[in-house]
């Protein structure tokens, strides 16, 4: 592809929110900087996601003359015995959902359908349509937000290239219903993979068990510690910042090894910090910390019990 990033937009649509990602090259994005959660930076990494307050019960309602879906959830969709009109309620009067009572989902609507002047199967029609463009324009937003940063993956891999999705991988309850929803309303393709209702189920029991250490290394001490394998010994004092960081790779390998954890020889630099300690016109030493993770994904091996 010449170096242009292939980029996919995965999403998993639930009850109450749809929650999107960014795939560049099939590698997640990071929130570099830290997740941000309401607003306030923290200083945990993570993959960098948008939650969405618009899934299949999200309540739908009239509101100044137009429809609202979600963020509000009120339980299940009224066909499962829930107490609001919901977008599973207006995919059972279309014939799309084949679970619950249609007849009921159909009751749940009806205000709706004569506060807008329409017939019932047009005002579920609507109500998919205004959750799927919600969330289309919470995506591009995304996206645009994305875009102004430079886009880090897991692998610490820089893409100054804009990310220019190709793709819309659906996941969730409700995916196959959404596929062609989600395909008009963002103009590209969408799949929905197998397995897709319990895709989450399956990445928690499949993904990789990873391990994370930090070295601290003071030269004009003689000293390197690691808290989490229980190390402290000597630090020669020609240790520079590159021999901390191999020596920190070659132990979290080990240490992988003996806790027995799949593909623990791939290991990565998080961060790293040196500091020259000058006393009078010498150097007298360096101070130096490198957290190392082995590299996070799923098993490569999955076996049909």
């Amino acid at each position: 592809r010449m170096g242009i990033p292939f980029t996919r937009i995965p999403m998993s649509v639930g009850g109450t929110t749809t929650d999107i990602g960014i795939l560049v090259n099939g590698i997640p994005i990071l929130a570099r900087a830290g997740v941000d959660i309401c607003g306030v930076r923290t200083l945990v990494r993570g993959l960098k996601v948008m939650s969405v307050g618009a899934g299949g019960d999200s309540c739908a309602c009239v509101e100044q003359g137009g429809l609202r879906v979600g963020p509000n959830r009120d339980g299940a969709p009224a066909c499962m015995g829930g107490p609001s009109p919901t977008p599973m309620d207006a995919c059972s009067v279309l014939g799309e959902f084949d679970q619950g009572d249609s007849r009921t989902a159909a009751r749940a609507l009806t205000p709706l359908a004569s506060a807008l002047n329409v017939d019932v199967p047009e005002v579920g029609r609507r109500i998919v349509r205004c959750m799927v463009n919600t969330i289309r324009e919470r995506a591009m937003a995304f996206l645009n937000e994305v875009n102004s940063h430079p886009v880090y993956t897991i692998h610490e891999m820089l893409h100054p290239d804009m990310v220019r999705p190709e793709k819309v991988i659906l996941i969730g309850g409700p995916a196959a219903i959404l596929k062609p929803y989600i395909a008009e309303s963002f103009g590209m393709a969408c799949e929905v993979p197998e397995h897709a209702v319990v895709a989450n189920a399956l990445g928690a029991a499949l993904a990789r068990t990873t391990a994370q250490i930090s070295l601290h290394a003071d030269t004009q001490m003689g000293r390197l510690f690691c808290p989490e394998l229980h190390m402290e010994q000597e630090a020669p004092r020609t240790m520079g910042l590159e021999d901390l960081k191999a020596f920190g790779l070659a132990a979290i390998r080990d240490n992988a090894a003996l806790l027995g954890l799949a593909d623990g020889s791939e290991a990565y630099v998080t961060e790293e910090q040196c500091f020259t300690m000058v006393r009078g016109f010498s150097t007298v030493g360096r101070n130096m910390r490198v957290r190392i993770q082995t590299i996070p994904g799923v098993l490569g091996e999955w076996r049909r019990p």
